[in-house]
């Protein structure tokens, strides 16, 4: 797992939005979120991290709906997600199961300011969503 902590994001590039979740697919996993197929993290040392949806191979069953993290040179999107506070350094960085699909499929990032940006895989299947929240203290 890659540690985000204490580094600072400066720029977030998402790919072309997903239209509307279909009324099948609507669910707590996705309210509110931007959804999209691939986020891009840009840091002040100049490092890009691609996230993208995965599937997590399981020993005995289906595969699991994860993340793919990975460091490349540059961009794959060009198209900005706005967050007015940003440049910023990150407090913390967790990853958790929040579809409960025994594998990390959401990434918290947590910052000074009483903001968190949540990139989880959401329904259906395949798909990101990307969502900046206020934190309580």
């Amino acid at each position: 797992m890659t540690d985000f902590s204490k580094k600072c994001l400066t720029q977030i590039f998402v790919d072309r939005r997903h239209k509307d979740v279909h009324q099948a697919w609507q669910d707590h996993s996705n309210k509110g979120f931007h959804i999209c197929y691939e986020v891009n993290l840009v840091f002040s040392d100049k490092s890009v991290f691609i996230i993208k949806p995965s599937e997590v191979e399981i020993e005995g069953r289906y595969p699991a709906l994860g993340l793919s993290v990975e460091q490349e040179a540059t961009c794959n999107v060009s198209t900005k997600f706005e967050v007015s506070e940003l440049p910023m350094t990150i407090n913390c960085a967790s990853y958790s199961d929040y579809l409960g699909e025994d594998a990390d499929n959401e990434i918290t990032l947590r910052f000074e300011h009483k903001l968190e940006i949540a990139i989880r895989h959401v329904f259906p299947p395949m798909t990101l969503g990307i969502k900046v929240r206020g934190v309580d203290a």
